[in-house]
């Protein structure tokens, strides 16, 4: 008995390992972006996809590959999601040390640009076949496709879809815009997602992970589903301590001068004359009176 259910074990997990791990199926939180490249706090509060452990896939593994066949994928790629009434917002890190720039003018000579590095997306929206969306490394430009309707040259642009990227010493990033209005998608809608990284080591060499999506093919897909708000919570922001302003200080109050008391007249010429006649008048007087009682 023991020995059995042993057995039925080793099978069961045998089994299990067998079988592609499911894909991360989610909300998407409905907020709008800056949509500049850069990658917004909101993101991080929906639902993220890896190309790798979110989509049954191992880490490394790839699907196809041009020019010399390497034993693995190394370059790695995670995609958050935001969306609002008019579009779904994707944002994508990708790691890549080797990063092959084909240059502009290959890129505008060719309909078809999977062979680059670039990121693909892949939707299913309701009853549509497919749609793909991708843009190349360096920034030269997107390349759509909604059903059997290849969106080239510019298209994909004219229809509302948009891409920027930005290389950084990791890799590059990506932010991406996906019209849904036209899909008349609503809150509590779901879609399908998958994601596809393509890496090219050379000019010749080109190895695809990921996953690609069909209508009827969502088996493997992340059921993406269009969430409740966003709420970021605005920084309480102190209002500036103004130091008290004191008054000005009145101005210093000089004490009135003191007039100046009025010189004493002087002596004029007149006054003096006056004076010496006194004295001389009073002289004879004395002397007279002197005379007069030496004449007795």
């Amino acid at each position: 008995m023991k020995k059995g259910l042993t057995l039925f074990l080793v099978l069961a997990l045998a089994a299990s390992m067998a079988l592609p791990a499911a894909a991360t199926n989610g909300s998407i939180g409905k907020y709008t972006p800056a949509f500049d490249g850069d990658k917004d706090e909101a993101y991080d509060q929906s639902i993220k996809v890896n190309v790798y452990t979110d989509q049954g896939i191992g880490v490394g593994e790839f699907f196809h590959s041009e020019g010399d066949t390497p034993t693995a994928n190394s370059a790695d790629a995670t995609a958050w999601f935001l969306y609002d009434d008019d579009f779904v917002y994707i944002f994508v890190d990708v790691k890549d040390d080797t990063p092959y720039d084909i240059g502009k003018e290959l890129f505008d000579s060719r309909d078809n640009n999977y062979q680059s590095d670039s990121v693909e997306l892949w939707f299913v929206f309701g009853d549509e076949p497919f749609v793909k969306f991708s843009t190349v490394a360096f920034g030269h430009g997107t390349f759509g496709q909604e059903g059997t309707d290849i969106m080239a040259g510019g298209e994909a642009e004219n229809r509302g879809y948009a891409a920027i990227v930005k290389m950084n010493s990791g890799g590059y990033t990506a932010e991406y815009k996906v019209p849904i209005a036209r899909y008349g998608l609503k809150e509590g809608d779901s879609f399908y997602f998958n994601l596809q990284l393509n890496n090219l080591t050379s000019a010749d060499n080109l190895v695809v992970s990921g996953r690609q999506l069909q209508a009827g093919e969502t088996d493997t897909a992340s059921a993406l589903t269009l969430g409740a708000p966003i709420v970021i919570a605005e920084p309480e922001t102190e209002a500036p301590t103004e130091a008290p302003t004191e008054a000005p200080a009145a101005p210093a109050t000089e004490a009135p001068a003191p007039e100046p008391s009025a010189p004493a007249a002087p002596v004029t010429g007149d006054l003096g004359i006056l004076l010496i006649l006194a004295v001389f008048a009073g002289a004879a007087v004395v002397l007279a009176v002197f005379k007069k009682r030496s004449a007795r």
